[in-house]
């Protein structure tokens, strides 16, 4: 899904705020059902973790179709912003903000794959850990 909306950054956008329908959002939801239904008896969690990918999935396609973040109102390239950004970061007290300052390189290291899939496995993880506990207590949502 990411990858084809990458390739249309104007197609991912049109899909902010408008429910997703058709064949293949049909399509889309029964695979997105079968690939998790082994997890237990979490119909209602697979429909929300379906909403919560979805609502994921689109901008960061648009994002990475723009490589870059989107423009401000000013007409200031993106890359500046980012430098001015990582400047006043660096200026930040150390004694105050010592790990942030430490993780400054990992902070803005925009690796958009390694973010994306990132979050994916944040997701995916939560759907484990949320269907072994629901089958523990048999409150999955159903």
């Amino acid at each position: 899904m990411r990858k084809a909306l990458s390739k249309h950054r104007d197609v991912a956008r049109i899909s902010f705020g408008r429910v997703p329908t058709g064949p293949q959002m049909a399509l889309l939801i029964e695979w997105l059902f079968t690939l998790l239904q082994p997890l237990g008896s979490l119909t209602g969690a697979i429909a929300y973790i379906g909403d919560v990918a979805g609502l994921y999935v689109g901008p960061s396609a648009s994002r990475r179709a723009s490589a870059s973040p989107p423009p401000p109102a000013e007409d200031i390239p993106p890359e500046q912003i980012v430098e001015m950004f990582r400047g006043y970061m660096e200026s930040l007290p150390a004694e105050r903000f010592p790990r942030t300052l430490a993780s400054l390189d990992l902070i803005f290291d925009f690796n958009p794959e390694d973010r994306f899939e990132f979050a994916l496995d944040l997701m995916i993880s939560g759907m484990e850990k949320y269907a072994a506990r629901a089958s523990k207590r048999g409150t999955a949502r159903k």
